[in-house]
This record gives structure tokens, C-alpha cells and sequence, in this order.
């Protein structure tokens, strides 16, 4: 059920009026303000297995390099990239393993909170952040997508922030989401600053 994921809701009387940006929280589909996920990965849909994605010679074309190829439909540029995710996740768990055996919590606390921004349209219907929350994704411990639509099979939910839903406007929806992390999950994760976790073209 919708509700599932829903760690808790904001008051009835939840309106913009109410909650200003960037603490606004999550919107419920209902449309009430306020909300907080549980991010964590079980909510994600699981991938399909290589075995099943590979079984049709359609897709067999586009996901085996043939002939002496070293990449996928991801081409060279996309391949590094996601080295370049799996990386920086890496780095950071050891990173704040270390740091945790250090002031002497134990090392075995790290709990990565992963979050990426999307939008939902209706000639793209999510279809990055679904690759995403199938692949990379399922790595982490927690998971969010900030997007204008909530679905909880590939993790995003819809995160209002000051402006329109377009590129220019971008920043005011990543300030939307580092806030809303802040607020909601800032003692249940470890947050890494680190540029090997930021992905670039």
C-alpha cells in the first residue's frame, strides 16, 4: 500500500501556507505536506536477473558487447560514470568506517543515504531513475529521488521546492533536498560530501 513507506504525514491542516520551502517535506498523492519517507532500499522494486534481462535477442544486442567492444549501450562515456558512482560509494563506506573505528563507534555503523534528482514527464516517465533504482541504487542504504511524482518502486517521491520544474531552476530543488535530508534523516545516515560521489559529463 501507498502508506507503507510513509514514516510519518504531516498534521491534516498541511498546506503551503503552513510549511515554507525549503522544510516543506514530501507530498503525499492525497496532497498533504509534510511527509517523510523511509528511504530505505526495500521499498525499490528488485532488478531482474542478467539471466532474464539477456533471455530476448533484443536485448541480448543491446546489453552484451559483441566483437571486440568493452561497452554496453552505455557507451565509454556512461561505463565511466558508473565506475565513477561505484568509486565514490566505496570510498565513502570505507572512509566512515574508518572514521567511526576512530572516534570508536564500533566501524560497523555506516549507513549511506544516496539521493539524486529527477522529474517525471510524460515522454520520459522516469525511465533514468528506474535504470538507477534496478542497478547503482540497490547499493545503497537509503534511497531518494526527489522528483514531482512519488513512486515508491523506484524510490522517488515528490519533493516541492520554490520555482518551476525545470533545469534553470534546479538548484532550488537540490536545496530542497539536502534540506529535507537534514531535517529527516541526518542521525540515520552518514552524509559524504566527497566529488568521486558526484557524477559529471
Amino acid at each position: 500500500s501507498e502508506d507503507t513507506w510513509w514514516r510519518c504525514c504531516g498534521p491534516p491542516t498541511s498546506t503551503a501556507a503552513n510549511l515554507t520551502h525549503p522544510h516543506m517535506g514530501a507530498r503525499h498523492p492525497n496532497g498533504s505536506l509534510g511527509m517523510v519517507v523511509d528511504p530505505t532500499v526495500k521499498r525499490l522494486r528488485k532488478p531482474p536477473s542478467p539471466q532474464a534481462m539477456i533471455a530476448n535477442d533484443s536485448n541480448r544486442s543491446i546489453l552484451c558487447p559483441k566483437g571486440g567492444q568493452r561497452y554496453g549501450i552505455e557507451g565509454e562515456g556512461g561505463n565511466a560514470v558508473l565506475h565513477k558512482i561505484r568509486r565514490g560509494l566505496k570510498k565513502a563506506q570505507t572512509e566512515l568506517r574508518a572514521r567511526n573505528a576512530t572516534e570508536g563507534q564500533g566501524g560497523g555503523s555506516v549507513r549511506i543515504l544516496c539521493m539524486i534528482y529527477t522529474v517525471y514527464t510524460e515522454g520520459d516517465m522516469h525511465s533514468a531513475q528506474t535504470a538507477i533504482a534496478e542497478t547503482w541504487g540497490q547499493q545503497c542504504d537509503g534511497f531518494i529521488g526527489a522528483s514531482n511524482l512519488t513512486d515508491h518502486s523506484i524510490g522517488t517521491i515528490d519533493l516541492p521546492h520554490q520555482g518551476p520544474e525545470e533545469y534553470g531552476n534546479m538548484w532550488q530543488k537540490i536545496r530542497s533536498m539536502w534540506t529535507y535530508a537534514y531535517d529527516h534523516f541526518r542521525n540515520d545516515y552518514d552524509i559524504s560530501t566527497s566529488p568521486e560521489m558526484i557524477p559529471t559529463c
